[in-house]
C-alpha cells in the first residue's frame, strides 16, 4: 500500500512538472513553441514529398535526340493537377527550345560567315526570344505522368519530351519568318540539308 502511494505521488509530480514546463497560451513562449512546431511539420512534409517524388523529376533523362522538361502541379482535381504540371513543363520547354534554336541558327550563320553581322545577331536574338516566350510549344509528347496525394489534393508530376527533329522545324520556321535570316542563311548547305531532313521526316 505504501509503495502504491509513493508511485501515485511520483506520477502526480511528473504531471505537475510537465504542466509547469508547458508555456501558457497567449504568452510569447507559447507563440514561439507553436512556430517551432509549425516549421518542424513543414520540414517533415517537404522531406516526405521529396522521398515520394519520381527520380526523373530531379534528374530528367539526358538525350542527344530529345529535350526533356518536368513540371509539378497540385489541385483538388486530378486532371487539373496534371494540366498545371504540364503547363509548368511547357513553359520550361519553351525556354530550353529557345536556346536550342539560337544555337542552331548561330551554327548556320558561322557556316555562311555572317555570325559577326549585327543584323544577323539581332535577328537571332529576336527569334530566340520569340520561341522562349511562346508557351504554346507544339511537337512534344507527354512521356510520363505520376500522381500522389498531398493532404486532400492531388499532386502531379509530368515529364515532357520534344524530339530534336521538332526543334529543328522550329529553327527552320524562325529563319523563314525573318527577312534577314532567310536572305543570309537560306543559301547555306547546312540549312538546305536541314530542310531536306525535315521534308523526309514528314513523308514517313
Amino acid at each position: 500500500m505504501r509503495n502504491k502511494f509513493i508511485f501515485l505521488i511520483g506520477a502526480l509530480c511528473t504531471l505537475l512538472l510537465a504542466a509547469c514546463s508547458s508555456p501558457k497560451p497567449g504568452t510569447p513562449e507559447f507563440v514561439q513553441k507553436q512556430e517551432v512546431e509549425k516549421q518542424s511539420a513543414a520540414v517533415k512534409n517537404v522531406e516526405k514529398s521529396i522521398s515520394k517524388a519520381p527520380a526523373w523529376i530531379l534528374n530528367p533523362p539526358q538525350d542527344a535526340n530529345a529535350i526533356y522538361t518536368t513540371g509539378e502541379g497540385v489541385s483538388p482535381r486530378m486532371q487539373l493537377a496534371i494540366d498545371i504540371a504540364e503547363g509548368v513543363a511547357r513553359r520550361d520547354l519553351a525556354v530550353r527550345l529557345g536556346g536550342v534554336v539560337s544555337t542552331k541558327i548561330t551554327q548556320f550563320a558561322e557556316q555562311t560567315g555572317t555570325a559577326a553581322d549585327l543584323d544577323v545577331q539581332d535577328a537571332i536574338s529576336s527569334a530566340t526570344k520569340t520561341v522562349a516566350v511562346d508557351k504554346n510549344v507544339g511537337g512534344y509528347v507527354r512521356d510520363k505522368v505520376e500522381l500522389m496525394s498531398e493532404g486532400s489534393n492531388y499532386k502531379a508530376f509530368v515529364l515532357l519530351k520534344l524530339p530534336i527533329g521538332e526543334a529543328n522545324k522550329v529553327a527552320a520556321d524562325q529563319i523563314k519568318k525573318s527577312k534577314v535570316l532567310d536572305t543570309k542563311l537560306r543559301a547555306s548547305k547546312a540549312f538546305q540539308d536541314l530542310e531536306q531532313e525535315i521534308e523526309a521526316a514528314r513523308k514517313r
